[in-house]
């Protein structure tokens, strides 16, 4: 399936005043739709984000994960560490979604996926005690040398 042609309009009314951000793999097998605006959007800058994106930063939009579904194929699920989890397209290795093992009322997207990345706008960097030396931050948005809000037992 040529994901350009399957594309449908990123961001648009979801009814009594809600909102509908689309997005989807690279190969267009695995779509989403989140009913609802984000409750938070980060530029992560820590390793495993890194490795995991292949990018210098992973943004990040989380939210609320009964606002957040799935269509066409079932993302896989790779364990980046023994307390977080990534989901990725099977085919083309798009990743779609960190998430926490303690956090499971969060769907926290990656922002490259969605149809329109302009729509949600970062707030905030992380673990910045990690960010490759010659990356300048937007010296407009917050940063953190580690999380922001950190799951159960990682403060």
């Amino acid at each position: 399936m040529d994901r350009r042609k399957s594309r449908r309009p990123a961001v648009r009314s979801g009814g009594e005043g809600g909102i509908e951000i689309t997005g989807g793999c690279n190969c267009g097998a695995i779509r989403y739709r989140a009913a609802a605006a984000p409750l938070r959007v980060s530029h992560c800058h820590c390793e495993t984000c890194r490795r995991a994106s292949g990018a210098v930063a992973l943004t990040l939009a989380a939210f609320d994960a009964d606002s957040v579904a799935w269509q066409g194929e079932t993302p896989a699920t790779y364990r980046s560490s023994e307390f977080a989890f990534r989901r990725f397209c099977p085919r083309c290795g798009s990743q779609l979604e960190f998430g926490f093992d303690d956090r499971p009322e969060l769907r926290i997207l990656a922002v490259g996926t969605m149809d329109d990345p302009s729509v949600v706008p970062a707030i905030r960097h992380n673990f910045i005690s990690e960010k490759i030396p010659w990356v300048h931050l937007d010296e407009h948005l917050p940063a953190k040398p580690r999380w922001w809000n950190p799951p159960p037992g990682r403060e």
